[in-house]
């Protein structure tokens, strides 16, 4: 009877086997850890779009405060071109106030995403 000592070419296929699934579900849960990582950094990117726009819009005198339709605007995001489209709307609930929304609205993998703020702008009547 001979006893050899090591491993035989199925053990050592089917060990390879199981390290390759192993290996492959770690990669694939890489691959889905960077593509949210991606959609975070876009997300807050359009976050700050909206909040530059709507400061413009708080900066300026209650009269001048009016809807604006921008098609696109381009960010550079992690050095790549990114196209964000904003939408700004006023509304007049009172003659005195005034609520503005921005709204930015972006594309991940042809899905759109959007992200709306919202304020509300008194115009201070001096009384005399």
């Amino acid at each position: 009877m001979r006893n050899d000592a090591g491993f035989t070419l199925i053990e050592f296929m089917m060990a390879t086997i199981i390290l390759m699934v192993g290996l492959l579900g770690m990669l694939s849960g890489i691959i889905i850890a960077a593509q949210r990582n991606q959609e975070t950094v876009l997300r807050n990117e359009a976050m700050a779009l909206a909040d530059d726009q709507m400061m413009v819009q708080r900066a300026k005198p209650y009269a001048s405060i009016v809807s604006v339709l921008k098609a696109s605007t381009p960010r550079t995001v992690r050095g790549v071109q990114k196209s964000y489209s904003s939408v700004v709307t006023v509304t007049a609930p009172t003659t005195n106030t005034a609520q503005i929304n921005v709204t930015v609205t972006w594309q991940v993998k042809g899905v759109p995403k959007s992200h709306m703020i919202s304020s509300a702008v008194s115009n201070l009547v001096q009384q005399n």
